[in-house]
């Protein structure tokens, strides 16, 4: 599912403008939050739903504090999150725990740029790998594959193939304005207004309203996903107005999905799901999880559009204006489709083929050194 039904839209329309009342008469974003949990799924207390707003909340936090620190220095960004992840592994552990992301993430950004690509023998071909042995596993092993999977994580390309399913969307809307509705921020708010969207979006996945959205779907993963729809959106309006170059904001959209990997990672991690199959077929659903974001914020916006100068409790909105983020949108897409897209493709064959995947022919090589995404 790509679009919301009209009865979904008028009811999740519904529940924003009482989200934004009950924020209008006093009640915190944090118990805002713990009543759509209660509301939305059957059986649950108020006391979970705090559970899960404080998780929310949280995960929001860390975002911003991932983006500021990913913006600063991608590759420090990753190699901080592989340390911590070293941790308790022995040398072989290490490598075949870096094996396995750098054959799911390699796969995953080919599958989804190159359509020439047999997804089931991609994927047959990664579960034919062979595992890194004691005797192989030596620290120049492990720097060799820890290096390829931090160019696999830095140049997926995954944020770039929500943008372009969500410009199919526009294509077949009415009007820039009524495709591009989009809140961009609201001040001092802005951590609120992304933490509801995401309770919102958790809790409709939960009892299968979105069904685009895998059920088991952790709710930092779900937040991460939300905050950096946010930020592509804050992007694709500065490509629109013409205060950021086409090239520039690709590096930020490569920052932003490294950071998306990263949790994904995580998040399979903590549910006993690392392994390749896993791995793959969660990447593979990021770009449509990211439209139902889109479209999530396109109706939360009509909801605040009704209420954002009722309270002084809670800043006016600030809107993008509809025509720059469809103009960025599309100016984004086209440079991405000439110029990022080919180099995704030619650099993730080549980590692939490094670690034994089938464009190798069969034979593991030397790596081939991927472009560097250029410093910020």
């Amino acid at each position: 599912m790509k679009n919301f039904t009209n009865e979904q839209s008028k009811a999740l329309m519904e529940q924003a403008q009482e989200i934004m009342n009950g924020i209008a008469d006093g009640e915190s974003t944090r118990d805002v939050m713990a009543r759509l949990y209660v509301e939305n799924l059957d059986d649950k207390t108020i006391a979970q739903g705090l559970v899960i707003a404080d998780s929310i909340i949280e995960s929001v936090k860390n975002f911003d504090a991932s983006y500021k620190e990913a913006r600063e220095n991608l590759d420090g960004y990753i190699k901080k999150f592989q340390k911590k992840m070293d941790e308790g592994k022995s040398c072989v552990e290490r490598c075949n725990y870096w094996l396995k992301i750098t054959a799911a993430v390699s796969a995953a950004s080919i599958a989804l740029n190159d359509p020439t690509v047999d997804r089931k023998k991609l994927l047959e071909e990664m579960e034919l790998i062979t595992p890194i042995t004691e005797e192989e596993a030596t620290p120049a092993k492990e720097r060799e594959i820890k290096k390829q999977a931090r160019e696999a994580i830095k140049n997926s390309g995954i944020m770039f193939n929500g943008l372009m399913e969500h410009a199919s969307e526009l294509d077949a809307s009415s009007s820039p304005e009524e495709a591009a509705e989009m809140i961009i921020e609201i001040g001092d708010k802005d951590c609120d207004l992304r933490a509801i969207a995401a309770m919102l979006a958790y809790t409709q996945v939960k009892n299968g309203t979105i069904d685009s959205v895998p059920v088991d779907i952790t709710a930092p993963q779900l937040t991460t996903l939300v905050c950096a729809g946010v930020e592509e959106m804050r992007i694709t309006e500065a490509v629109g107005n013409g205060s950021l170059a086409e090239d520039i904001a690709s590096i930020l959209l490569f920052i932003l999905g490294a950071i998306v990997i990263i949790q994904t990672i995580v998040a399979l991690g903590a549910l006993g799901l690392l392994i390749i199959p896993g791995m793959f077929t969660a990447l593979l659903v990021i770009p449509a999880i990211m439209v139902m974001i889109f479209g999530l914020f396109k109706l939360l916006t009509k909801g605040l559009s009704f209420w954002s100068d009722v309270s002084e409790k809670f800043v006016k909105c600030v809107f993008a204006l509809g025509k720059a983020v469809f103009k960025g949108i599309k100016a984004l897409v086209l440079f991405i489709k000439d110029k990022v897209i080919p180099k995704i493709v030619e650099v993730c064959k080549n980590i692939f083929k490094a670690i034994g995947g089938f464009f190798s022919k069969g034979k593991k090589t030397a790596v081939e050194q991927p472009a560097e995404v250029p410093a910020t």
